[in-house]
């Protein structure tokens, strides 16, 4: 019998420093204005933000690099704000030349806007298109109603080589069967 993914695959999980407003949840940076979590009638007003700023974000992004340089891992995994979290740590092992970078990213239901209003996130905040190298396959539910589909894609346009899945009546959530 060929090897289950449990066999293949060492996995760890690293939590945002950040308490939020939902039981036992974490974030890498939280937001101001924030994200009105619970509150989706408020929602696309959040994400027609231009910009917000990403307030922890240094602590959260150190969090997981001291994760990354710590063990050998290959890729990287994110679900939700994780995602976004795991494209700016890819984008920030790229831009440090003696560093590692991922070989992929599996991102799912992940947003890229609101862009950090951050000083010290200017470059993120500007990088353009296909600015990455680190390829990407990118999930989201066509039924995902707290991050919209064309998140998903802005977050995928930053990299050279995203593959974009549109998994049918999955909402936010990681998918859990083919395809």
């Amino acid at each position: 019998a060929p090897p289950s993914a449990a066999d293949l695959l060492d996995v760890a999980a690293v939590d945002g420093p950040h308490a939020v407003d939902a039981p036992h949840q974490r974030a890498h940076w939280l937001y101001d204005p924030p994200f009105p979590l619970s509150e989706r009638d408020r929602q696309p007003a959040f994400w027609a933000l231009a910009e917000a700023e990403y307030v922890g974000a240094d602590e959260g992004i150190a969090s997981l690099a001291a994760a990354w340089h710590a063990d050998r891992f290959d890729g990287i995994l994110g679900f939700s704000q994780g995602a976004g979290a795991a494209a700016l740590l890819a984008a920030t092992l790229e831009r440090a030349a003696a560093t590692r970078p991922p070989k992929f990213l599996v991102l799912c239901a992940g947003f890229r806007d609101p862009r950090p209003s951050n000083p010290a996130l200017g470059w993120w905040r500007n990088a353009p298109d296909a600015a990455l190298a680190t390829p990407a396959l990118v999930l989201v539910g066509d039924r995902d109603t707290q991050t919209p589909e064309r998140q998903a894609r802005a977050l995928a346009a930053l990299f050279r080589d995203a593959t974009v899945r549109v998994c049918a009546g999955l909402q936010h959530a990681m998918p859990t069967r083919a395809p």
